[in-house]
């Protein structure tokens, strides 16, 4: 069985929690220990990067104290942190996720309701 380790930071953690007993499921049956860490915000990060080799960052745009873009931002200073791709989303369709990400590299955006899907073509 392999490890699989997903970072999702989101303040409002609670419709995530359905995502994630999915994609338990799923990965139980691929034969994959997949390990969801929830955080509520992006502080302390360099702490938990030391603590699991993670293989994708799920990052909500709305947050406090600050919004996702600006932990993108400091996580993509980190430069052996570059290989960890990154899924930006919001519920909001007023927001350009990609116009405040285009200049990072390995960072995906989409929006609230196609999370799930899009983690499993990132794990799967």
């Amino acid at each position: 069985m392999k490890n699989k380790f997903i970072l999702w930071i989101d303040d409002m953690q609670n419709w995530s929690h359905i995502i994630t007993s999915n994609l338990s499921i799923l990965a139980t049956d691929k034969n994959i220990n997949l390990v969801v860490l929830p955080q509520l915000n992006g502080e302390d990060l360099e702490q938990i990067f030391m603590m699991y080799p993670f293989d994708l960052i799920v990052m909500d745009y709305h947050m406090e104290p600050f919004n996702g873009d600006v932990y993108i931002e400091q996580i993509r200073l980190e430069e052996h942190l570059d290989n960890i791709p990154i899924l930006f989303y919001s519920q909001d369709p007023n927001v350009d996720l990609g116009a405040l990400v285009s200049s990072l590299q390995n960072v995906h955006v989409t929006d609230r309701a196609s999370v799930e899907e899009v983690i499993k073509g990132f794990i799967f």
